[in-house]
Protein backbone atom coordinates (compact mmCIF):
# COMPACT_ATOMS: atom_id res chain seq x y z
CA UNK A 1 0.00 0.00 0.00
CA UNK A 2 1.65 3.27 -0.90
CA UNK A 3 1.58 5.17 2.34
CA UNK A 4 2.60 9.10 0.70
CA UNK A 5 -0.50 11.22 0.73
CA UNK A 6 -2.99 11.22 -2.17
CA UNK A 7 -4.34 14.74 -2.50
CA UNK A 8 -4.45 16.45 -5.85
CA UNK A 9 -2.38 19.03 -3.90
CA UNK A 10 0.68 17.22 -2.81
CA UNK A 11 0.14 14.83 -6.02
CA UNK A 12 1.09 18.71 -7.56
CA UNK A 13 3.90 19.51 -5.26
CA UNK A 14 5.89 16.61 -6.14
CA UNK A 15 5.25 16.49 -9.96
CA UNK A 16 7.57 19.94 -9.11
CA UNK A 17 10.33 17.71 -7.55
CA UNK A 18 10.14 14.92 -9.94
CA UNK A 19 10.19 15.83 -13.36
CA UNK A 20 9.01 12.15 -14.50
CA UNK A 21 7.00 9.04 -13.80
CA UNK A 22 10.50 7.17 -13.84
CA UNK A 23 11.68 9.77 -11.00
CA UNK A 24 8.24 9.52 -9.36
CA UNK A 25 8.51 5.35 -9.20
CA UNK A 26 11.94 6.16 -7.09
CA UNK A 27 10.91 8.68 -4.59
CA UNK A 28 7.70 5.99 -3.93
CA UNK A 29 10.64 3.31 -3.25
CA UNK A 30 12.12 5.83 -0.99
CA UNK A 31 8.99 6.13 0.53
CA UNK A 32 8.26 2.55 1.01
CA UNK A 33 11.85 1.85 2.43
CA UNK A 34 11.04 3.22 6.01
CA UNK A 35 7.92 1.78 7.72
CA UNK A 36 5.90 4.33 9.23
CA UNK A 37 6.66 3.57 12.78
CA UNK A 38 10.03 4.21 12.41
CA UNK A 39 11.10 6.80 14.98
CA UNK A 40 13.03 8.42 12.14
CA UNK A 41 10.14 8.99 10.13
CA UNK A 42 8.23 10.11 13.05
CA UNK A 43 10.48 12.70 13.35
CA UNK A 44 11.17 13.69 10.22
CA UNK A 45 7.92 13.38 7.91
CA UNK A 46 7.70 15.04 4.19
CA UNK A 47 7.53 18.36 4.45
CA UNK A 48 8.92 21.83 2.04
CA UNK A 49 11.29 23.03 1.26
CA UNK A 50 11.94 26.82 -0.38
CA UNK A 51 14.62 26.68 -3.13
CA UNK A 52 16.10 29.15 -4.50
CA UNK A 53 19.08 29.84 -7.61
CA UNK A 54 19.80 33.47 -8.35
CA UNK A 55 21.32 33.52 -11.37
CA UNK A 56 17.98 32.29 -12.85
CA UNK A 57 15.44 34.33 -10.44
CA UNK A 58 14.26 30.71 -9.68
CA UNK A 59 12.25 30.64 -6.55
CA UNK A 60 9.74 28.12 -5.60
CA UNK A 61 8.52 25.58 -2.33
CA UNK A 62 8.55 22.05 -3.39
CA UNK A 63 7.12 19.47 -1.30
CA UNK A 64 9.15 16.38 -0.81
CA UNK A 65 9.18 12.73 0.57
CA UNK A 66 10.70 11.21 3.46
CA UNK A 67 13.84 9.74 2.03
CA UNK A 68 14.23 12.09 -0.48
CA UNK A 69 18.48 13.33 -0.28
CA UNK A 70 20.22 16.82 -1.31
CA UNK A 71 20.83 14.78 -4.72
CA UNK A 72 17.13 14.52 -5.39
CA UNK A 73 17.48 18.66 -5.28
CA UNK A 74 20.45 18.94 -7.59
CA UNK A 75 19.45 16.82 -9.81
CA UNK A 76 16.13 17.99 -10.44
CA UNK A 77 17.31 21.31 -10.81
CA UNK A 78 20.11 20.56 -13.03
CA UNK A 79 17.72 18.94 -15.27
CA UNK A 80 15.74 22.48 -15.79
CA UNK A 81 19.66 24.64 -16.27
CA UNK A 82 22.10 22.79 -17.95
CA UNK A 83 24.07 25.37 -18.51
CA UNK A 84 25.69 25.10 -15.37
CA UNK A 85 28.53 22.45 -13.74
CA UNK A 86 26.19 21.26 -10.78
CA UNK A 87 29.00 18.79 -9.71
CA UNK A 88 30.45 22.10 -8.04
CA UNK A 89 26.70 23.07 -6.56
CA UNK A 90 26.66 23.90 -2.85
CA UNK A 91 23.30 24.86 -0.88
CA UNK A 92 23.36 27.84 1.82
CA UNK A 93 20.35 26.27 4.01
CA UNK A 94 18.76 29.36 6.88
CA UNK A 95 15.59 29.01 8.42
CA UNK A 96 16.31 25.94 9.88
CA UNK A 97 13.94 24.75 12.81
CA UNK A 98 15.86 24.13 16.09
CA UNK A 99 16.63 20.64 16.93
CA UNK A 100 19.48 18.77 18.26
CA UNK A 101 21.45 18.03 16.84
CA UNK A 102 21.82 20.94 14.38
CA UNK A 103 21.56 19.94 10.63
CA UNK A 104 24.37 21.23 8.44
CA UNK A 105 24.24 24.63 7.26
CA UNK A 106 26.21 24.28 4.60
CA UNK A 107 25.96 21.02 1.95
CA UNK A 108 28.28 20.76 -0.91
CA UNK A 109 28.43 18.22 -3.76
CA UNK A 110 29.60 15.41 -3.84
CA UNK A 111 30.70 15.42 0.10
CA UNK A 112 26.92 15.56 0.71
CA UNK A 113 24.60 13.89 -1.73
CA UNK A 114 23.06 11.41 0.73
CA UNK A 115 21.79 13.51 3.46
CA UNK A 116 18.62 13.68 3.77
CA UNK A 117 15.80 16.87 3.52
CA UNK A 118 13.69 15.65 6.08
CA UNK A 119 15.38 17.79 8.63
CA UNK A 120 15.39 21.02 6.75
CA UNK A 121 11.38 20.73 6.32
CA UNK A 122 10.11 24.82 6.07
CA UNK A 123 13.89 25.33 4.77
CA UNK A 124 15.14 27.59 2.22
CA UNK A 125 17.62 26.67 0.20
CA UNK A 126 20.18 28.87 -1.59
CA UNK A 127 21.74 27.11 -4.45
CA UNK A 128 25.07 28.19 -6.03
CA UNK A 129 27.03 26.70 -8.65
CA UNK A 130 28.90 28.24 -11.68
CA UNK A 131 28.27 28.42 -15.43
CA UNK A 132 30.24 26.04 -17.42
CA UNK A 133 31.21 29.49 -19.51
CA UNK A 134 32.16 31.11 -16.56
CA UNK A 135 34.75 28.25 -15.29
CA UNK A 136 36.44 28.17 -18.64
CA UNK A 137 36.80 31.71 -18.58
CA UNK A 138 38.65 31.23 -15.03
CA UNK A 139 40.58 28.43 -16.22
CA UNK A 140 41.44 30.52 -19.07
CA UNK A 141 42.13 33.65 -16.94
CA UNK A 142 44.54 31.17 -14.47
CA UNK A 143 46.62 29.77 -17.62
CA UNK A 144 47.76 33.18 -18.92
CA UNK A 145 48.34 34.36 -15.08
CA UNK A 146 50.53 31.12 -14.74
CA UNK A 147 52.58 32.14 -18.17
CA UNK A 148 52.57 35.14 -16.78
CA UNK A 149 54.41 34.85 -13.33
CA UNK A 150 57.07 32.35 -15.86
CA UNK A 151 57.49 35.86 -17.73
CA UNK A 152 58.41 37.55 -14.46
CA UNK A 153 60.53 34.78 -12.98
CA UNK A 154 62.30 35.20 -15.77
CA UNK A 155 62.89 38.90 -15.38
CA UNK A 156 63.74 38.48 -11.94
CA UNK A 157 66.28 36.13 -12.41
CA UNK A 158 68.18 38.23 -15.44
CA UNK A 159 67.57 41.14 -12.71
CA UNK A 160 70.12 39.51 -10.30
CA UNK A 161 72.45 38.85 -13.19
CA UNK A 162 72.54 42.60 -13.88
CA UNK A 163 72.99 43.43 -10.42
CA UNK A 164 76.48 41.68 -10.12
CA UNK A 165 79.33 44.42 -9.81
CA UNK A 166 81.06 44.87 -13.40
CA UNK A 167 84.79 45.11 -13.65
CA UNK A 168 86.24 48.26 -11.87
CA UNK A 169 82.54 49.98 -12.24
CA UNK A 170 79.17 50.17 -9.87
CA UNK A 171 76.53 47.32 -9.81
CA UNK A 172 74.51 47.44 -13.43
CA UNK A 173 70.84 49.07 -12.63
CA UNK A 174 68.24 45.93 -11.76
CA UNK A 175 65.78 45.09 -15.12
CA UNK A 176 65.77 48.46 -15.81
CA UNK A 177 64.58 50.41 -12.34
CA UNK A 178 68.22 52.41 -11.33
CA UNK A 179 68.48 55.54 -9.89
CA UNK A 180 66.72 57.31 -13.12
CA UNK A 181 63.52 55.17 -13.18
CA UNK A 182 60.30 56.44 -12.34
CA UNK A 183 57.73 54.70 -9.75
CA UNK A 184 55.15 54.51 -12.42
CA UNK A 185 57.34 52.22 -14.11
CA UNK A 186 58.11 50.20 -11.00
CA UNK A 187 54.20 49.96 -10.37
CA UNK A 188 53.67 48.69 -13.91
CA UNK A 189 55.79 45.55 -13.41
CA UNK A 190 55.18 45.06 -9.49
CA UNK A 191 51.28 44.90 -9.40
CA UNK A 192 48.39 42.93 -9.76
CA UNK A 193 48.60 41.96 -13.57
CA UNK A 194 45.10 40.62 -13.48
CA UNK A 195 42.06 41.57 -11.32
CA UNK A 196 39.19 38.93 -11.86
CA UNK A 197 35.60 38.54 -9.44
CA UNK A 198 33.92 35.09 -9.63
CA UNK A 199 31.39 35.58 -12.16
CA UNK A 200 28.73 33.24 -10.89
CA UNK A 201 28.03 35.37 -7.26
CA UNK A 202 25.97 38.27 -7.25
CA UNK A 203 27.47 41.64 -8.19
CA UNK A 204 30.98 40.39 -9.62
CA UNK A 205 31.13 44.24 -10.61
CA UNK A 206 31.42 45.45 -7.01
CA UNK A 207 33.90 42.74 -6.18
CA UNK A 208 35.99 44.31 -9.33
CA UNK A 209 35.77 47.68 -7.42
CA UNK A 210 37.00 46.07 -4.25
CA UNK A 211 39.97 44.42 -6.04
CA UNK A 212 40.89 47.74 -7.69
CA UNK A 213 41.02 49.32 -4.44
CA UNK A 214 43.45 46.97 -3.49
CA UNK A 215 45.37 46.90 -6.18
CA UNK A 216 45.81 50.50 -5.88
CA UNK A 217 46.15 51.14 -2.30
CA UNK A 218 49.21 53.41 -1.55
CA UNK A 219 50.70 51.14 1.42
CA UNK A 220 50.51 48.03 -1.21
CA UNK A 221 51.91 49.17 -4.00
CA UNK A 222 54.83 50.38 -1.74
CA UNK A 223 55.29 47.12 -0.27
CA UNK A 224 55.07 45.52 -3.92
CA UNK A 225 57.68 47.88 -5.19
CA UNK A 226 59.67 47.42 -2.20
CA UNK A 227 60.06 43.17 -2.47
CA UNK A 228 59.45 43.41 -6.04
CA UNK A 229 56.07 41.46 -5.62
CA UNK A 230 54.24 40.58 -9.25
CA UNK A 231 51.18 38.61 -9.01
CA UNK A 232 49.66 37.14 -11.86
CA UNK A 233 45.85 37.22 -10.21
CA UNK A 234 44.22 38.59 -7.96
CA UNK A 235 40.47 37.11 -7.70
CA UNK A 236 37.97 36.88 -4.93
CA UNK A 237 37.86 33.41 -2.88
CA UNK A 238 33.96 31.65 -3.01
CA UNK A 239 32.77 32.07 0.62
CA UNK A 240 31.72 28.74 0.66
CA UNK A 241 34.70 26.72 -1.22
CA UNK A 242 36.41 27.22 2.56
CA UNK A 243 34.48 27.40 5.18
CA UNK A 244 33.90 23.93 7.58
CA UNK A 245 31.85 23.44 10.17
CA UNK A 246 31.95 21.19 13.41
CA UNK A 247 30.52 20.91 16.44
CA UNK A 248 33.79 22.71 17.87
CA UNK A 249 32.59 26.02 15.49
CA UNK A 250 33.16 26.91 12.04
CA UNK A 251 36.54 27.54 10.06
CA UNK A 252 36.91 30.23 7.60
CA UNK A 253 40.30 30.64 4.97
CA UNK A 254 40.68 34.33 4.71
CA UNK A 255 43.38 33.84 1.40
CA UNK A 256 45.37 31.64 -0.16
CA UNK A 257 48.86 32.04 -2.15
CA UNK A 258 49.35 29.76 -5.17
CA UNK A 259 52.88 29.08 -6.76
CA UNK A 260 54.53 32.04 -4.88
CA UNK A 261 51.92 34.62 -6.53
CA UNK A 262 50.96 32.97 -9.53
CA UNK A 263 47.06 33.29 -7.73
CA UNK A 264 46.52 34.87 -4.68
CA UNK A 265 42.51 34.86 -3.81
CA UNK A 266 40.92 36.70 -0.79
CA UNK A 267 37.77 36.03 1.07
CA UNK A 268 36.00 39.46 0.17
CA UNK A 269 32.46 38.49 1.44
CA UNK A 270 30.46 37.65 4.11
CA UNK A 271 29.12 34.38 4.17
CA UNK A 272 25.83 34.88 3.09
CA UNK A 273 27.04 36.96 0.11
CA UNK A 274 24.49 39.92 1.15
CA UNK A 275 27.79 42.08 1.35
CA UNK A 276 31.31 42.88 2.26
CA UNK A 277 34.28 42.43 4.69
CA UNK A 278 35.97 44.83 6.24
CA UNK A 279 38.38 46.39 3.99
CA UNK A 280 41.57 46.65 6.81
CA UNK A 281 41.12 42.69 7.44
CA UNK A 282 41.33 42.07 3.68
CA UNK A 283 43.92 44.32 3.30
CA UNK A 284 46.07 42.71 6.41
CA UNK A 285 45.09 39.36 4.78
CA UNK A 286 46.96 40.26 1.63
CA UNK A 287 49.71 41.57 2.88
CA UNK A 288 49.75 37.92 4.42
CA UNK A 289 49.40 36.31 1.24
CA UNK A 290 52.59 38.52 -0.35
CA UNK A 291 54.52 37.23 2.17
CA UNK A 292 54.27 34.16 1.32
CA UNK A 293 55.56 35.14 -2.48
CA UNK A 294 59.17 34.51 -1.04
CA UNK A 295 58.38 32.24 2.10
CA UNK A 296 56.28 29.66 2.31
CA UNK A 297 55.93 28.17 5.50
CA UNK A 298 55.11 30.65 8.95
CA UNK A 299 58.54 30.42 9.86
CA UNK A 300 60.44 32.99 11.26
CA UNK A 301 61.73 34.70 8.03
CA UNK A 302 57.99 34.56 7.17
CA UNK A 303 57.14 36.68 9.87
CA UNK A 304 59.95 39.14 9.90
CA UNK A 305 59.06 39.90 6.42
CA UNK A 306 55.20 40.05 7.17
CA UNK A 307 55.98 42.79 10.34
Amino acid sequence: MDPSPATDDIEASRAELFKNDEAADEAAVYADTTAPEDPEYLEHPAGDLRITFSPEKFSETVHFDHGVDFSHIVTTIAEAYPAYDWTKCKALISGIKNQQPKPKTLLKCPDDDHVLMAPYASATLKLITPSISALASLQSGQAAAAAMSARNKRQRRQARISALPIRGGRPNNIAGFGSGSSSAQADAAYTFHTLRPLPHLPHPERSTAYLERLKADPGIRAAMRKHRFSVGLLTEMDPMEYTASTHEGTTRVLGLNRNQGEVIELRLRTDAFDGYRDYKTIRKTLCHELAHNVHGPHDRNFWDLRS
